[in-house]
This record gives C-alpha cells, sequence and structure tokens, in this order.
C-alpha cells in the first residue's frame, strides 16, 4: 500500500548508516523538519520501518541555535510531551494537512505558511469559507521559548493553541471530535498515532504532534548575533587588545568572533539602528532577551480608536491594566511577515517602529531608515535563517487521486535544490530563486471528503517536501529590524 507521502532525498544518505542515531540535537540544525529518508512515494512498510527505530522515540535533548541561544532559560517543553523525531514528523504532516478543517481547504499552514514568514501576508487571517478572522496571524517559530499562546495569550500551551483553530468557526470550523474521526479513518495516521502514544489517537495528542513540530521550527543567527559578541568582547578587554598574542585562548577566541562577523557582516546602517535599539529608541523595553521579546502585554494603542475596539488580554485577564494589551511578538525574522501588528494595520516595519516610538520619542527620518535597516540583519532582507524546507506544490488535479504526486523534470529539481533566502521572495533578488508552483490552486484537487480517502496518508498541502534549505530574514529596527 502506498500512502501517497513522498521522500525526501535529505535523510538518504545518513539513513544508510547504521551508527547510531544522538539524541542531543541543535534545532534548525540536521534533519527533523525534512521528512522520512528515501525517495518516491511512502509504503505502509517504510513506514512501519520508520517507526520501529528505537531512536525515532527517544527523546530529544534540544539547543538552540546561535542567537536565539541567549532565551534557552525560556525553552518550555513539557513532562507530559517531551519531542522525539516521530512525533515531530507526525506534527509536521498533521500542520500542512487541509483535512484537519471542516471542508478540507485550511491547514495550519494557511495562516502560517513558510513562504510568509510562519504567517500570512494578509491583514487578517482567513479560514474556510473565505471567513476573515479579526487578528493578523502571529508567526508560529520560536515557540519553545514561548508559553502563552496567541495575542492575548489565552492559550496556556502551545499544545493547547494547536487545538484551537480547528474548533474556530471561522478559522477550519470543525470540533475536536469531527476531526478524530477524520483522522482515524486514515490508515497511515492511526498507524503513527498507535506508535507513537500509549492512549493512540484523540485530541490532545493531535495538539502534543503539532506542538512538537512548531517547537522544532526556530530561526538562526542573524549577522547581529555574530556583530554583538564582536563588540562585547572589546569593551570587555578594550585595554588589553594589544596584548592578546601574550594570550593565546583568548587571541583565539577573538579571532573567531572576527571571523564571525566577516562571514556574516552587518551593514553600518544595521549597526546604527542597532543602537537606536537598545538606546534612544528603547525597543528593547519590550523587544528583550534572546526571542526579542519580554512575552508580556502592552497596549500601544493601536486600534483603540474604533467603535468597538479589541479589548486584547482584558478579555481573558479580566484586569483593568489589561484593556487593549496585546503580547509582545518577536523581532525576529520580522522583515519576512508582513503586516504587523496584531491587527495587521502596518504594512511595513517602519510603519510599526512608528506606532510604538511615537508614545515615547521620536527621530529623524534617518535614524528611523537605520532601525529599519536593523532587524533583518543585512540593511537587505537578508540576516538571518529560519530553519524550514522548500516545499514542492505540484500536485495532480485529478479528483480520483486528490495531492497525488504529479511528473516534476531533474531540471526542475536541480534548480529548485538550491538554498534560498526567504526573503528574497519579497526582494529585487527574488529572480535568483526557482520556485515550484502549483499547477493549480490546491483547493481545486480536494474533490473527496478527507473520511472518503481512508486507505490513504496523502501529502497534505504544501508537504511535498524537497531537499531544499529554506533561510529567512533575521533580526535585525527595519535593517536591524528588517540590516546586516
Amino acid at each position: 500500500m502506498s500512502f501517497g507521502l513522498l521522500h525526501t532525498n535529505s535523510w538518504a544518505e545518513e539513513s544508510v548508516s547504521a551508527a547510531p542515531r544522538s539524541n542531543e540535537v541543535t534545532l534548525g540544525q540536521g534533519n527533523l523538519l525534512t521528512g522520512i529518508p528515501g525517495e518516491g512515494d511512502l509504503t505502509a512498510a517504510e513506514l512501519k520501518l520508520w517507526l520501529a527505530k528505537p531512536e525515532n522515540h527517544e527523546e530529544l535533548k534540544v539547543k538552540l541555535p546561535l542567537g536565539l541561544d541567549a532565551a534557552s532559560a525560556n525553552v518550555f517543553i513539557p513532562e507530559d510531551n517531551p519531542m522525539t523525531r516521530a512525533k515531530i514528523e507526525l506534527g509536521r504532516q498533521l500542520y500542512f494537512d487541509p483535512r484537519l478543517s471542516s471542508d478540507s481547504t485550511v491547514s495550519c499552514a494557511s495562516c502560517h505558511d513558510p513562504d510568509q514568514g510562519y504567517a500570512a501576508n494578509t491583514q487578517f487571517g482567513v479560514g474556510v469559507r473565505q471567513q476573515e478572522g479579526g487578528r493578523n496571524s502571529p508567526v508560529s517559530y520560536n515557540r519553545i521559548v514561548s508559553k502563552a499562546q496567541f495575542w492575548d495569550g489565552r492559550a496556556a500551551t502551545l499544545e493547547e493553541q494547536a487545538v484551537g483553530p480547528i474548533a474556530n468557526p471561522i478559522e477550519m470550523g470543525n470540533t475536536h471530535s469531527g476531526c478524530v474521526e477524520c483522522l482515524s479513518g486514515i490508515a497511515g495516521y492511526k498507524l503513527q498515532f498507535d506508535a507513537i502514544f500509549e492512549d493512540g489517537l484523540n485530541i490532545d495528542n493531535v495538539g502534543k504532534a503539532l506542538a512538537s513540530f512548531e517547537r522544532a521550527i526556530v530561526t538562526g543567527p542573524a549577522p547581529y548575533d555574530y556583530y554583538a559578541p564582536l563588540v562585547r568582547f572589546e569593551e570587555t578587554f578594550a585595554d588589553d587588545l594589544e596584548y592578546l598574542d601574550e594570550e593565546p585562548e583568548l587571541k583565539k577566541q577573538y579571532d573567531a568572533l572576527k571571523q564571525g562577523v566577516a562571514e556574516h557582516p552587518m551593514s553600518e546602517s544595521a549597526k546604527r539602528g542597532m543602537k537606536l535599539t537598545f538606546g534612544k529608541a528603547n525597543c528593547t523595553a519590550c523587544h528583550a532577551g534572546g526571542n526579542f521579546t519580554d512575552e508580556q502585554y502592552h497596549n500601544l494603542g493601536v486600534g483603540m480608536a474604533a467603535e468597538k475596539p479589541d479589548l486584547g488580554r482584558f478579555e481573558i485577564s479580566k484586569d483593568e491594566k489589561d484593556r487593549g494589551a496585546f503580547k509582545t511578538p518577536t523581532m525576529r525574522n520580522v522583515a519576512a511577515s508582513p503586516p504587523y501588528m496584531h491587527d495587521g494595520s502596518q504594512k511595513t516595519t517602519r510603519g510599526s517602529g512608528r506606532v510604538v516610538r511615537s508614545r515615547r520619542t521620536s527621530e529623524s527620518m534617518a535614524e528611523r531608515q537605520d532601525q529599519a535597516a536593523e532587524v533583518d540583519g543585512t540593511g537587505k532582507g537578508r540576516s538571518g535563517r529560519i530553519y524550514g524546507r522548500r516545499f514542492d506544490r505540484r500536485f495532480s488535479t485529478d479528483p480520483a487521486r486528490p495531492f497525488s504526486r504529479v511528473s516534476v523534470s531533474d531540471a526542475t529539481r536541480s534548480k529548485v535544490a538550491k538554498t534560498f533566502d526567504l526573503v528574497a521572495i519579497i526582494s529585487r533578488d527574488a529572480s535568483e530563486n526557482v520556485r515550484l508552483r502549483p499547477e493549480a490552486d490546491i483547493s481545486s484537487a480536494v474533490a473527496v471528503r478527507p473520511r472518503d480517502v481512508a486507505n490513504e496518508l496523502q501529502r497534505p498541502e504544501a508537504d511535498t517536501m524537497t531537499d531544499v534549505n529554506v533561510s529567512a530574514s533575521g533580526l535585525g529596527f527595519a535593517a536591524f529590524q528588517t540590516g546586516g
């Protein structure tokens, strides 16, 4: 039996080795997000073989990549939901599967799309029957260092957040029982849930799998993350730099820091933006720590002039100090996920920065541009990396075989296999990158109800993955917010 799931190439060589796989991993490196190894359709026998490997069920000891590792103290993984490779892979499949929704048109990735900075470039999230929500879609990366979820923090954990949209009438329009019924009729899912969880398939375990996958999505180092340690070193040893030859270990450390900066240069505009962000603009009053957010709730006055303003955190806490307050979003990879603010009212990072700064101070236009340059770490939208994978989106529109693979030439595969900067999608450099596009709107391929495909675990929307790293704009106030 073929489940219609495609292998990826990235684990092919590794899977040949008999060497035991370490359970110590740095998120963003290796193969956690790339799918089950191999090529072609995934068969039931291969899936069973994958699930039979003990290393795929071992609890992972995770580390954060450079830059984000400053937030390591905030890592939150519930004791009852340790991260494993098998669980992350199951969560990945679910994340891109529109069959979680009532009409098989909306997946988690519909509003939290890797192509759009793990968010959506629309002002508001769009759910089943093209219904609009009332808030901008928040990013789904770096959730491992965040406990409460949503703009108003109404979900205490990522597990709780993950299943919330399923039963939201505007988002996925399903019920939790309806979702479980659908998944239980899909052989590949049933097989995985039974192998991974002692109590098998239920809505809580759907949430645990999705949360495990989302915790594995992290931002990689931005030029700032190389530059800041060098600045700190030079400030700390300012009086001793000329004598470093007498201290071999310090000299070695200094040379390594300089090499990192040379390989990941930060623009002069971004450097000026960094000084503003940490100084006069006082952005770090809220955007603090390794993930550049205090995870707290603040009222900036955004949207409060509306006839019926969104009261934000107040609706949850009923505390007057929370009226109109919303959770501080991370600034990492911010250039990749416009628009901004909880209501999506700001189209650019310059606009969002201006809203906040108008409450505290004012800067010249040049200063605003420098702050804008800082956030992506390059000045050109190329600062950091989001660790995910590019997805092959060519599917058959044959109603009898929804989501089946169609032919893609070797030449096309070769071009698509290039590593690229996600921000190039929204920059003048986009022509450098070749991207696979759907032959038709994927929704048109969903010609049968999910419960009618009980014998197949088919690759969901945007889930046929090629071996391509997805890079994204990272941290950078818009070259520091958007600077190298």
